[in-house]
């Protein structure tokens, strides 16, 4: 198939989930034969080369943008919003305010870009849009095939979350200051009319999670959404026979994402001290991109180490005895658990962190959602190794045949080409 998949980053080095999600995706559809055009918003905080994408893709069209938050940027959003939707900007159709949120993302370079790659290029066979914050963009493409400047071709919206969940959930968190919590209420709606539009608009949307596509089929019951979640690539033997230090705890995952710094604080404040109680030598090693003043300031030294940015993911994660995903907000699929999974380690994680992996509770990881409980399950795992090690070779083989990216192309590639065949029929109908 000729794919044009748009990019909201370039995803390399892929040490967070998002990353990962997108790397993969580009990479495996390309290695499996597929003719696969990248066209990436090359943001301000994650700026690359693009060149580094060069053996994951057939073409590159990569345009700088500025997506730094300001406060004079905000109100602009407030008052004259820029708006999207069926029809987009060029012509006179429904349009939703786009929430700041999304706003960032939306460059008059980048469309120019687009556009003219378009008219370019021969037709694709399926565009995608990888995650909301590309799907702006989406719509300009919708109003390019409308206007009748570029052929009818199925356009894809891969939704990594339900972005006005998280929004939302947050805006409901009593510790948040109550103007933040406001502010994200209206982020929340602003997004959730965008998501909205979005499913009533593109010809699909493949979520990660069936969680996810309830939620879409909610917004919008004729919503054509397939659940897909994305894959991992199976650790090789150097990272297997690695030997993981004794009451060791692994936190990994972007502090850049609010969810996991609320997780992060949560965790460190409320089951650590409980973990000590029973485990006095007991480490938790806190690891990601970005960093946050609140989670750096638990750093201790001993019991809580905060490492930052990690250069490898799959040692970090190794090398510790059990990993933990504490999230209470967010939506989609955690690819820290699959990840652990495939390195055959066992997890601790809420409930919520777990969403959409259909492993069972006590077989293949551990669930807890209150701090004495997630303790718990922590020294359960980290005082009897024998049965931390039993869990994670479950683990690897629930994740080997359940999230090999074999298995992920076998299911996305035929989707996207019954969606061509419909639209190329409708065309024929036309």
């Amino acid at each position: 198939m000729r794919i044009l998949t748009l990019l909201p980053r370039i995803p390399i080095p892929a040490r967070d989930g998002g990353a990962l999600a997108l790397l993969g995706a580009v990479s495996q559809l390309h290695a499996a034969g597929h003719h696969v055009d990248v066209f990436v918003l090359n943001t301000s905080r994650h700026h690359q080369d693009p060149a580094v994408l060069r053996d994951v893709c057939s073409n590159i069209t990569a345009v700088d943008i500025d997506t730094s938050v300001t406060a004079l940027g905000a109100f602009r959003n407030l008052v004259a919003p820029r708006r999207s939707g069926s029809g987009g900007w060029s012509f006179r159709g429904r349009s939703v305010p786009l929430s700041y949120w999304l706003e960032r993302f939306v460059h008059d370079a980048a469309f120019h870009a687009l556009e003219t790659l378009l008219r370019e290029r021969p037709p694709y066979d399926v565009i995608v849009c990888e995650s909301l914050f590309t799907a702006p963009y989406g719509f300009d493409i919708l109003r390019m095939m409308h206007d009748g400047e570029i052929d009818r071709r199925p356009v894809v919206l891969r939704a990594h979350n339900v972005e006005y969940k998280i929004q939302e959930r947050m805006a409901a968190e009593r510790s948040r200051p109550l103007p933040e919590r406001l502010y994200r209420r209206f982020l929340a709606h602003r997004t959730r009319r965008f998501e909205r539009e979005v499913a009533q608009s593109f010809d699909g949307v493949n979520t990660m999670t069936t969680t996810d596509a309830d939620e879409f089929t909610r917004l919008v019951p004729s919503v054509n959404v397939h659940t897909i979640a994305p894959g991992v690539t199976m650790p090789d033997a150097t990272y297997l026979e690695r030997v993981p230090a004794p009451h060791t705890l692994c936190l990994l995952g972007s502090l850049e994402w609010a969810p996991n710094v609320q997780g992060a604080l949560w965790f460190l404040d409320n089951v650590m001290p409980r973990i000590l109680r029973e485990i006095p030598d007991a480490v938790v090693h806190v690891g990601g991109r970005g960093r946050d003043a609140s989670v750096e300031a638990r750093h201790n030294g001993a019991s809580i180490i905060v490492h930052g940015e990690v250069d490898d993911a799959l040692a970090f994660r190794a090398d510790a005895a059990v990993s933990i995903v504490p999230l209470f907000s967010g939506s989609g699929i955690r690819i820290k658990i699959q990840e652990a999974m495939s390195l055959a380690r066992p997890v601790v994680s809420t409930t919520l962190g777990a969403d959409g992996i259909p492993a069972i509770d006590g077989e293949h990881f551990l669930l807890a959602d209150d701090a004495d409980a997630f303790a718990q399950a922590c020294v359960r795992l980290l005082r009897d190794a024998d049965a931390a090690h039993a869990m994670g070779q479950r683990a690897r083989r629930f994740a080997e045949q359940y999230y090999g990216w074999q298995q992920v192309i076998e299911a996305v590639v035929p989707w996207y080409q019954t969606l061509a065949q419909r639209r190329a029929g409708a065309a024929d109908a036309d």
